[in-house]
């Protein structure tokens, strides 16, 4: 089934998927960055221009996205040293427009049950007082801990 047709069908059924971005969603304006999660809470076909606009909250993963921010936006010398927050454009919400005759498709995947009970998994044993990053790091290299 077709990512984007599947993420619609989730959200009209009255789910929020989890999804993690892809390399392609640096084709996106915004400040989804390749690795980034967000919670898709509403998405809707605009037939007229064959696409489908989904609107997103980065707020849940905030530190794990924060860590991975990557430094896309100029700074006064025209030189790309900025984060999106650095810069003062990062947003907890951000909408998308996603291309459904094309390339769009690859922009993110829809996270499966196993990745959200791993996240919520991190959530309950740290607080999120530690990176997602550093704690999925632990858990590979300290099984017993885990």
């Amino acid at each position: 089934m077709h990512t984007h047709t599947q993420l619609l069908q989730m959200v009209k059924a009255g789910l929020k998927p989890q999804i993690t971005f892809t390399d392609a969603c640096e084709e996106l304006e915004g400040y989804a960055d390749p690795g980034m999660k967000a919670i898709v809470i509403s998405a809707f076909e605009q037939a007229d221009e064959e696409g489908l606009q989904i609107v997103v909250d980065y707020e849940p993963f905030d530190a794990h996205n924060q860590a991975i921010e990557l430094p896309n936006y100029f700074d006064k010398a025209g030189n790309p040293t900025l984060t999106a927050r650095q810069a003062n454009f990062y947003r907890p919400q951000e909408n998308y427009f996603l291309d459904l005759s094309g390339k769009g498709e690859a922009m993110f995947t829809i996270d499966g049950a196993d990745r959200r009970e791993l996240f919520a998994r991190y959530e309950a044993q740290t607080g999120r007082k530690i990176q997602y990053i550093t704690w999925l790091e632990d858990q590979v290299l300290n099984p017993a801990k885990a």
